[in-house]
């Protein structure tokens, strides 16, 4: 593909990323108002960790907005950290969806981060030919 295609791409999965990450801290929401904050007691350790990176994933997609990178990153951490929590509290993954629109929200940033790169390397590159 030429640089312009390229730029294109990278711009065209750099919305759709901004679009998924607005369902996706629009999910984090819907989880926190249909179930609530954890109550403290005997096995709400795992709830009150999974709550708190659901929350710190649900920044890193605003973060994404400007910085798509970092932003990607700390989705898709948050996302692997509330399913290690679950697999090791209970010995299953979450059954709730919103850690994975999350987490593929995370992906798309990265995605496109790794796109904005190459194009812009494809254009130094071509510049000094």
């Amino acid at each position: 593909m030429t640089g312009a295609a390229d730029s294109r791409t990278g711009l065209a999965v750099r919305w759709v990323a901004r679009l998924v990450s607005l369902g996706a801290v629009y999910a984090v929401v819907h989880v926190v108002r249909v179930h609530g904050y954890p109550d403290s007691g005997p096995g709400s350790t795992a709830r009150i960790l999974e709550t708190f990176f659901l929350h710190v994933g649900a920044i890193g997609l605003a973060l994404g907005w400007k910085w798509e990178g970092a932003g990607g990153i700390t989705a898709v951490s948050c996302m692997v950290a509330v399913y290690v929590v679950s697999l090791v509290a209970t010995g299953n993954l979450p059954a709730a969806w919103a850690p994975s629109i999350v987490g593929g929200a995370g992906f798309l940033f990265i995605l496109s981060r790794a796109l904005n790169i190459a194009a812009t390397h494809d254009t130094h590159i071509r510049s000094r030919s």
